[in-house]
């Protein structure tokens, strides 16, 4: 009697214990699927963190390089108004009140400063 109730007990025991080895497997899996799902969906993140990355990287690229040739514009820009203004200097201190041979607007021009006071 003593050996049947050991017996039954020992039963008890491999059924629970075999119950709580394939309720710990399950929850193993369903932790393995948890976690490869969070591996995907970092994966998939950082592939797009990357992506938004080199995106950025090619648009600073435009425009630094747009900045490049608006500066260049810029220099040129500056370099003729130097010159424009070195050449208006330049006009203004050899302007003369000689008379000069031309046609339109310079020869009228011309042919005021050519009457004398008298002429008047």
């Amino acid at each position: 009697m003593l050996e049947r109730k050991v017996d039954v007990l020992l039963s008890h025991q491999r059924q629970f214990v075999e119950k709580n080895r394939l309720s710990l497997e399950q929850k193993i899996k369903e932790k393995e699927k948890e976690v490869f799902r969070q591996l995907h969906d970092l994966l998939t993140e950082d592939l797009q963190c990357e992506q938004i990355n080199q995106d950025l990287q090619q648009a600073n690229n435009a425009l630094q390089a747009e900045l490049d040739k608006a500066i260049a514009v810029k220099h040129r820009l500056e370099n003729d108004c130097i010159e424009l203004n070195t050449e208006a200097v330049q006009s203004r201190t050899g302007f003369t009140c000689k008379p000069v041979k031309g046609t339109g607007i310079i020869n009228n021009l011309n042919w005021k400063s050519d009457l004398s006071p008298d002429a008047r």
